[in-house]
């Protein structure tokens, strides 16, 4: 089964300059759908999903963190490691 991820950016400009490096290349392998929203406050909360949690710890390591650092965000070592990754038990979308 999939596996979903929920993060945040700080603001719409971070998570504009994360997702132009994170999707320069296209959509990641595996990567079944995203969705990012503004909440009131101005953080941008960020919803991944994936075919595998391989796949998701791939995105945040090889291309999350590496970005996060290219902006001047903590990296993911530096804020406590990956964000939770919960297995999706009924999926309806894509394949």
């Amino acid at each position: 089964m999939p596996y979903l991820q929920i993060t945040e950016a700080p603001s719409r400009a971070a998570y504009d300059q994360v997702s132009a490096m994170v999707f320069a290349d296209g959509r990641p392998e595996g990567m079944l759908a995203h969705a990012a929203a503004e909440l009131p406050d101005g953080r941008i909360q960020i919803v991944d999903v994936f075919a595998t949690r391989e796949q998701l710890e791939a995105l945040g390591r090889d291309m999350v963190g590496p970005a996060f650092g290219a902006i001047g965000m903590p990296s993911i070592d530096e804020s406590g490691g990956l964000p939770p990754m919960t297995e999706i038990f009924d999926w309806t979308g894509a394949a």
